[in-house]
């Protein structure tokens, strides 16, 4: 069976089920269809219009009108308050939108040995059939490197390509012609201006235009360039998408494809993942489709095949939509085929982006983490004017929501959300993530004025409770509901668990970051690390660190998820907000505060009973708590159950509807079965199931300049390679045994036998 293979042999009904493309600022979904191809298109850059000031002007005087109606319980007063003040105006801020599809008329209505595939290690896409006698064989890339979508159709046999070719966009387009006798143009002038071209090239029959179609007749093969410009990068779009095809066009497709093929596996090539099945699984699944075995799954069959691709396909996804200099991973990724998509297709920041990201560090890939802080200092900008306008506050602030200008301004009129403020203190985690991982002291200096200005905007924003703790206040469990004992229903309230827990794990971040660059300062010879630093606001954030409320179990047993023991409303929500902390937070583990450990324990138990992990990237998460709390057999159960449940036939997270972020949450998760790395600790396969016997785990990055491979044969850990940069002491931790081990610079052979002599 090959590897890294996603194959159907059929083509796709609908988008749901086509194959994606992408070099993060251009996208495709190639559904296959022999008789009347439809690719739909994306540039990231399209979206619905430009930058918007939509700062609320009676924030600011109505803030302590809210704040006194929560605290005396006034909720629904305070939740009507809030809706007319605090929310932005207008209420929406931009969305993404489809840039159209390219349309291809063949003729070919009866075809035979029909194939459609995505090959995940060389990121294309190739269909093939018979038709009269005639193979017809179509592939597709995204270049990186020549920045352009490349199809060459080729035919062998007897029957010659005539080919139709027609650009086209759900009602919104100003123009759609032909130039130059071998071009379509579509172009618009609405939202974000753009245009679109089609080129063909390197064709062997004839071509020719007419109306707004291009048709190739009598040829053996073409191939067909496709580019999409806008404004948002460019005031000369039109100009740069018609020279930029020009130049690209002489370029031969097996050249093009080499120079995309080595572009790609510089990073799909960094990690590797192997399961082993039964000789019986295998002999099972040789003949069948991805979709089929998918089915398969459904009905209660094992395929560890199917996850090892799924995991592959995860990595494809995110080298495929975020690139440097791109726009970071929306909702759907890059891919979206709607003017109105869910959401906006925005970037919904109280979850949904931070989980595109989880896993870009872990698997040794900090370029495609980039385009998030690129975002992140266009909000910087936005944020501080938000907190200024809306709450009378110095730095930066944004909520739930935000989209290509960095809007930080709330999205929506909805109570359980739209007014939470910590959707850009939380961002800022990645912050000293990548710079944990990097130790790009470039990177942080570039960096730190934002996490400053988040902990800034954060230190004037807390207020006090009756005890004397800060909280936030007005605030929300990100989209859940309680009901307050005097009987009202609340989504607003004074303090959250969540939001402690963000904070706390920022102010940390802060503190280390202002220490690394005071020390980078005073061990730099010439004084010249361009960073000023705020010591008046690193004994702030202290001390409001110092007087944030801790996390507290119910009487329930699991963990509060508002300050006050309200009763729940929806006990299966999706969002299980209240163990940010176990993850993607650090402050719960099993061996440091085994209390706590045990309430998020009950806390997971509590929402999977009454129906939570309902939604893709919620089961996502659920398999990284499990992972946390060293639970391998209901981590994998919830991985079978996103597989079986929330996965459409191209291996795309179902929400329901598409939304990409389950696919890379659940490939964190994955990661976080086999290996965890904490105080300097490594945790060998801290929660891998039972049920599989054999892995191999290739170039998981620990932290700097220390990766891990892993293989376990037969229910036994066999190999153990620790690759430093360094001379460096870790512990490891394989099934609770710990072993300190003494690293040299280059790679370590571990001996695991010597597990086996540590007493349990």
């Amino acid at each position: 069976m090959q590897r890294h293979i996603l194959w159907y042999q059929d083509p796709a009904k609908d988008w749901d089920e086509a194959l994606p493309l992408g070099n993060g600022r251009l996208g495709a979904m190639i559904y296959g269809k022999p008789e009347h191809e439809i690719i739909q298109v994306n540039e990231d850059s399209i979206w619905s219009g430009y930058a918007m000031d939509r700062n609320n002007p009676d924030a600011k005087k109505n803030l302590p009108i809210i704040r006194s109606l929560i605290a005396d319980g006034n909720l629904e007063e305070a939740q009507n308050a809030t809706l007319h003040s605090l929310s932005g105006t207008p209420d929406n801020m931009r969305c993404y939108q489809t840039a159209g599809e390219i349309h291809i008329t063949t003729g070919h209505s009866e075809v035979t040995n029909y194939k459609r595939q995505l090959n995940l290690s060389e990121a294309t896409v190739t269909v093939s059939y018979d038709f009269e006698g005639t193979t017809f064989i179509r592939e597709h890339l995204i270049s990186t490197p020549a920045d352009v979508f490349v199809m060459r159709f080729t035919s062998k046999g007897p029957r010659k390509l005539n080919l139709s070719i027609l650009l086209s966009r759900p009602h919104f387009m100003d123009r759609l012609y032909c130039e130059n006798g071998d071009s379509i143009v579509l172009t618009y002038r609405g939202g974000i201006p753009f245009c679109n071209r089609l080129t063909a090239a390197s064709c062997d029959g004839k071509i020719k235009t007419i109306g707004a179609h291009l048709v190739v007749s009598e040829a053996t093969t073409v191939t067909l360039f496709f580019d999409i410009r806008t404004a948002y990068r460019s005031e000369n779009y039109t100009n740069d998408v018609k020279s930029h095809l020009m130049d690209v066009k002489s370029l031969q497709f097996d050249e093009l494809k080499r120079s995309h093929k080595k572009d790609y596996q510089s990073f799909f090539k960094r990690n590797d993942l192997i399961l082993t099945p039964s000789a019986e699984e295998e002999a099972d699944v040789a003949t069948l489709d991805t979709a089929k075995r998918l089915e398969r799954m459904r009905m209660g069959h094992s395929d560890l095949k199917l996850l090892e691709d799924y995991f592959h396909f995860g990595r494809y996804l995110l080298i495929s939509c975020s690139r440097p200099g791109t726009l970071p991973a929306n909702l759907q990724g890059i891919w979206n085929n709607s003017m109105t998509p869910p959401w906006g297709g925005k970037f919904t920041i109280n979850i949904n982006t931070e989980m595109n990201y989880w896993f870009a560090e872990k698997l040794n890939l900090p370029e495609l983490h980039l385009p998030l802080f690129d975002l992140l200092k266009r909000m910087h900008q936005n944020g501080k004017v938000t907190a200024e306008k809306m709450y009378g506050c110095h730095g930066f602030v944004a909520h739930h929501n935000t989209d290509l200008w960095g809007d930080c301004a709330p999205q929506d009129y909805w109570l359980p959300g739209t007014y939470w403020v910590l959707g850009g203190a939380w961002l800022c985690l990645h912050i000293w993530e990548h710079y944990e991982y990097t130790k790009d002291i470039n990177f942080l200096i570039n960096m730190f004025p934002v996490l400053s200005d988040a902990c800034l905007f954060l230190t004037e924003f807390l207020t006090e409770d009756e005890n004397g703790k800060l909280i936030l206040s007005p605030t929300a469990s990100p989209e859940n509901k309680y009901r307050h004992p005097n009987g009202r229903i609340g989504y607003l309230c004074a303090g959250c668990t969540m939001d402690h827990q963000i904070m706390r794990e920022l102010f940390h971040h802060y503190i280390d970051a202002y220490h690394t660059l005071l020390d980078a300062k005073n061990s730099t010879e010439n004084k010249e690390v361009p960073i000023a630093l705020n010591e008046k606001l690193t004994k702030s954030v202290k001390d409001c660190l110092s007087r944030l409320p801790e996390t507290r179990v119910h009487s329930n047993g699991t963990i509060k998820e508002w300050n006050e023991e309200y009763e729940e409303l929806e006990l299966g929500h999706r969002h299980i907000s209240h163990l940010f902390g176990l993850f993607p937070g650090n402050q719960i583990t099993p061996e440091q505060t085994p209390k706590l450990s045990e309430a998020a324990k009950k806390t997971l138990e509590r929402r999977l009973e009454h129906g939570g992990g309902h939604t893709g990237w919620s089961r996502a998460w659920i398999i990284n708590f499990w992972a946390r709390l060293g639970n391998g057999d209901l981590a994998y159960q919830n991985v079978k159950a996103l597989l079986t449940g929330s996965t459409l036939p191209n291996l795309f997270d179902n929400h329901p509807p598409f939304q990409i972020d389950g696919n890379f949450g659940s490939i964190s998760g994955l990661c976080e079965m086999i290996f965890q790395y904490r105080n300097n600790t490594l945790f060998l396969l801290p929660a891998f199931p039972d049920e599989i016997k054999d892995v191999t785990f290739l170039g998981y990055k620990a932290t700097y300049g220390l990766t891990a491979d892993l293989s376990y044969t037969n229910g036994e850990l066999k190999s153990v390679v620790l690759t430093s940069k360094e001379p460096r002491s870790i512990l490891l931790n394989y099934r609770n045994k710990l072993v300190k081990i003494n690293l040299t610079k280059g790679e370590n052979d571990v001996d695991c036998n010597i597990f086996s002599l540590i007493m349990e």
